[in-house]
């Protein structure tokens, strides 16, 4: 529940030190797990598992909630799926090293799944 914040949601997610999957998506801009570029969750104080979010591109009109990076570094395995000719731009621009979300996550462990229209090839 958005409106009730993000601290229920934080406990249970402090109960658990590792995940054994974490799988996302790819936007459009470049988010993951709703980080979105320039958006507050992107900077979230140490310990802080889990943060109240929005799209300050409006692109995403709702509120949410969703794991910080710190949360997110706790999974074993990050799965990333990628699909799309949409996502052909943003690929490119995180493949060029241009700071986008979905490039801060550790790279140790973390498995793309991308298709032949994202990366240009069909």
């Amino acid at each position: 529940d958005c409106d009730a914040g993000p601290e229920a949601y934080q406990q249970v997610v402090e109960q658990h030190a590792v995940l054994d999957l974490v799988h996302l998506g790819f936007g459009v801009d470049g988010h993951t797990a709703s980080l979105f570029p320039g958006s507050p969750a992107l900077h979230t104080p140490p310990g802080q598992l889990v943060a109240r979010n929005v799209d300050p591109s409006g692109t995403n009109p709702h509120p949410r909630l969703t794991f910080t990076f710190e949360a997110l570094a706790r999974g074993r395995l990050r799965l990333v799926t990628a699909s799309g000719a949409e996502k052909h731009d943003a690929f490119s621009r995180l493949r060029a090293g241009e700071d986008l979300p979905a490039g801060r996550l550790p790279a140790e462990q973390t498995l793309w799944l991308v298709d032949p229209a994202v990366v240009g090839d069909g």
